[in-house]
């Protein structure tokens, strides 16, 4: 404080030797960031992670449709299908997700299969 004895900012006498009362603004705002560099740093690692973690599923599901298109086409039947409720770990949230169930017949190369189906960007597990 290199201010003269008597006057404060504000205009107010100030004795010699006395404490010059602060406001709440005059100490800079701490945020637990910037109070802890490791959580910064935590946050960051796992923002990368899960960015990181999302481009690969997206480059595997991306390459999954690009060798489908090389398959050979080829006409199915329906035989079933359904609508499943997948539940999460809170039952009462109601239903997580809505999955389709289908059931069908077709035939490559003279041999006849059954299969359901199959979605390459998630899993419909029970």
């Amino acid at each position: 404080m290199n201010e003269p004895v008597g006057v404060h900012q504000t205009g107010r006498p100030v004795a010699a030797g006395a404490a010059v009362p602060h406001t709440a603004h005059d100490r800079p705002i701490v945020t637990p960031f910037e109070r802890w560099p490791f959580l910064r740093r935590l946050v960051l690692l796992v923002v990368v992670f899960f960015c990181f973690k999302a481009a690969t599923r997206e480059n595997n599901a991306r390459q999954q449709y690009v060798e489908l298109q090389t398959w050979p086409l080829t006409e199915a039947v329906v035989v079933s299908a359904d609508v499943d409720c997948v539940r999460y770990s809170y039952a009462t949230l109601g239903c997580g997700r809505y999955c389709p169930q289908l059931g069908y017949n077709y035939s490559v190369g003279g041999e006849s299969y059954t299969a359901t189906n199959q979605v390459f960007d998630f899993k419909c597990v029970k």
